[in-house]
């Protein structure tokens, strides 16, 4: 006795030659067969057929019989065959006994050759069986020595309601039987009608579920799985009918910018977007995108699924033929859009990223991946140690941070210091703050050797610390330990003694402030990011910090009040002679650290500053653009557009730009971050009513070059731009 197992079925048994989801049954091959008949003798080989015949010969006949699993005789039932490579099929009908015979020769309906032999019983209920091998039937004479039995399993009914966002979804269907692919022409499929899709007269054995979402919005979804897809549940029909229910989660977006090798967007058929699931046993559907000319460079992927970490991969092919490949890796959430953009070739000196909260002390805090979140209070001359890499896609390539640092509700005026873990706490201060007080402040920062920075705090202080983007190398943006360069108060010390104690900054004057050969500068640098202080000035006004050697530009960089102390972070490019100036537009003493320079001329760009939105009335910009339009309301985002006004151009992918809020109904906050996302958990400038507040923002545009301001309370906003990053 030979026992066969597995098997699929081909064809209803009619002339048409359909074919047909396969059954898994038994299929018993009783006795044994001739080789001279070309019957196979086990289920592991088949014997060819013969190369010879006689020219006179009876016919040969195979008798055979269908039965049900009790071994009752099924009547009605079909044999279908089928000769291997060829459209020629044939169908008989079984007696009410259930048998049936095949006679193979010339006069008959089956000619000698590889023939693939099933059955099927209709309803009630239906099922199929095939064998599991084609089989050869050859022409001998001789007594009968074979019978063929096949045994037709038990079915049940899988009905599969689909549903997406509580309505019925459109999709399509699969069951994949036991250790089958997605992909096997065994699996059995259908579409949903109404959110419904019922399969009948299916075999019993395990299953698993997989949805094909044709519903816009909305990811594909194996049965019960987990969020990686890779598990899906299995199904096993024991007996019985069952009901599945499946909801279909938004899907996830991943868009963003390819970039050449000579920093220019891609733009051009050549240039393919595709996704790799990262889970070895993880399916995802074929999912690419092609390269947008308009705007230049762009890409869309809609086709993920929520919850699974994705490879997105970009290949390029170059003039000569060549191919170049960028690749990311991203974890994606359902109903949002993930921004990424891919460089081909060298990694960009400056990577910007979506904001992402790496540190809230404050009760409810929230971070990224749960870390330093709800802590507390930074102790007065403590030290905060911070993780960054390996946190929201900082790399361990990565050499340093730029982070929005901010102090909140000190119990006393006080100053907080980033600087790269392992050293002692320098000389100089990033963010300053009175009792009470809310402010931030932008930091460029070297990572220590452990991929953390460390906060000290002079005063007892909740810290947040968000990252807008990393360092990639060490030789484009090479940040410092901060290191004074001007201090013009009573008894202010330097790195040198050079600017130390000369006194006020008086109302309407600029002060040239030496750069290069001092704190490790090079000649070689082009631009420098510098901390910013303007303290207890006489009156209201602002500092401008931009190159020597021009006319003073129309924007800020500190905004500050009578008395107070206010800092801020700046990105500005350095004068002909290695100096940078400081235009106070009132009395003020003024203090200047160094965080980094900026080595050749293509990774950041600094430029004159440039004025590209003022909302205020009269308000001017470079080009009339987002000039004097009034506040932005409470709850609303403001788009800015940014490629191609005052120098910026396509290559770029991120700016530095120095964003303020003007007299703000009430307390509040201004985010900035890549239009086309949702707003981030993170703040760039926290203001008070009626108070004029600003801080330096480095933000990856978005794909059409613009950014977008979002604003927590109604405010007028005015944004300068200070720098370009380019890939």
């Amino acid at each position: 006795m030979l026992v066969i197992e597995r098997g699929e079925v081909r064809t209803q048994g009619d002339a048409s030659g359909q074919r047909h989801p396969a059954s898994t049954v038994l299929l018993v091959v009783l006795g044994f067969v001739l080789a001279a008949c070309g019957v196979a003798a086990d289920a592991s080989s088949a014997v060819p057929p013969p190369t010879t015949t006689t020219t006179v010969v009876p016919l040969t006949t195979i008798p055979g019989r269908v039965v049900d699993g009790s071994g009752a005789p099924i009547a009605g039932a079909r044999v279908h065959t089928y000769i291997v490579g060829t459209t020629y099929s044939s169908t008989l009908t079984v007696d009410a006994d259930g048998r049936f015979e095949l006679t193979v020769g010339d006069g008959s309906h089956l000619p000698p050759g590889e023939w693939e032999i099933g059955a099927t019983a209709y309803p009630p209920p239906e099922r199929h069986e095939l064998l599991p091998q084609s089989v050869s039937l050859g022409m001998v004479g001789g007594p009968l020595v074979t019978e063929i039995e096949f045994v037709l399993s038990t079915t049940s009914t899988i009905t599969v309601d689909v549903s997406a966002g509580g309505q019925p979804a459109d999709a399509w269907v699969y069951l994949v039987r036991g250790s089958q692919s997605l992909g096997s022409p065994a699996v059995i499929d259908g579409p949903t009608i109404d959110g419904v899709v019922e399969f009948e007269a299916v075999p019993l054995d395990d299953y698993r579920v997989f949805v094909n979402s044709r519903t816009p919005g909305f990811a594909d979804e194996w049965y019960d799985s987990t969020p990686v897809r890779s598990e899906a549940a299995v199904v096993s029909m024991t007996g019985g009918d069952r009901t599945l229910s499946i909801d279909l989660e938004p899907e996830a977006v991943v868009t963003g910018r390819l970039f050449l090798p000579d920093g220019t967007p891609a733009h051009d058929a050549a240039a393919i977007v595709s996704v790799d699931p990262l889970a070895a046993d993880a399916y995802v559907n074929p999912c690419r995108a092609d390269v947008s000319a308009e705007p230049a460079g762009t890409f869309l992927l809609g086709c993920l699924h929520p919850g699974a970490d994705y490879r997105i991969v970009a290949r390029w092919q170059a003039p000569d033929g060549s191919w170049l490949e960028a690749s990311a890796t991203v974890q994606v959430a359902a109903g949002e859009t993930t921004v990424v953009d891919l460089y081909l070739g060298d990694d960009p000196a400056v990577v910007p990223v979506v904001p992402g909260r790496l540190v809230d002390s404050r009760l409810g805090g929230v971070t990224v991946d749960g870390v330093l979140a709800g802590g507390g209070v930074v102790d007065g001359g403590s030290v905060l140690v911070v993780p960054v890499v390996g946190r929201h896609g900082v790399p361990e390539s990565a050499s340093a941070v730029v982070l929005n640092v901010t102090a909140v509700r000190g119990d006393e005026a006080g100053h907080l210091t980033v600087f790269p873990c392992g050293g002692d706490v320098p000389t100089a201060s990033n963010v300053n703050f009175v009792a009470g007080g809310v402010v931030a402040n932008s930091v460029t920062v070297k990572l220590g050797s452990s991929g953390e920075v460390c906060v000290f705090g002079s005063a007892t202080v909740h810290v947040v610390v968000d990252v807008n983007a990393y360092v990639s190398g060490e030789d484009a943006v090479v940040p410092v330990v901060p290191g004074r360069l001007v201090d013009s108060r009573l008894g202010g010390v330097t790195v040198d003694g050079v600017l130390a104690g000369g006194g006020v900054v008086d109302g309407g004057s600029v002060l040239v402030v030496p750069v290069v050969g001092r704190h490790g500068v090079p000649e070689s640098a082009s631009a420098v990011v510098l901390n910013v202080t303007a303290v207890r000035g006489d009156e209201a006004g602002h500092l401008t910090v931009f190159p020597c050697g021009g006319d003073v530009p129309t924007a800020s960089n500190v905004n500050f009040v009578a008395g107070g102390v206010v800092a801020n972070s700046v990105t500005v490019k350095l004068g002909s002679s290695g100096e940078v100036c400081v235009f106070g537009s009132a009395t003020v003493h003024v203090v200047v650290d160094v965080n980094a320079y900026v080595s050749g001329e293509d990774a950041v760009v600094p430029v004159v500053p440039g004025r590209l939105v003022d909302s205020r009335l009269g308000g001017v910009t470079v080009d009339g653009v987002l000039a004097g339009g009034g506040v932005v309301d409470g709850g609303s985002v403001l788009v800015v557009p940014v490629v191609g006004r005052h120098g910026v151009p396509e290559s770029a992918s991120a700016v530095v730009l120095n964003v303020t809020a003007v007299r703000g109904d009430e307390a509040g906050h201004l985010t900035v971050f890549p239009c086309g996302g949702d707003v981030p958990t993170a703040s760039n400038v926290n203001f008070v009513a009626g108070g004029v507040v600003a801080n330096s923002v480095t933000v990856k545009l978005g794909s059409s070059g613009e950014v977008c301001v979002f604003g927590s309370a109604t405010v007028h906003v005015v944004v300068d731009v200070n720098a370009y990053a380019t890939g």
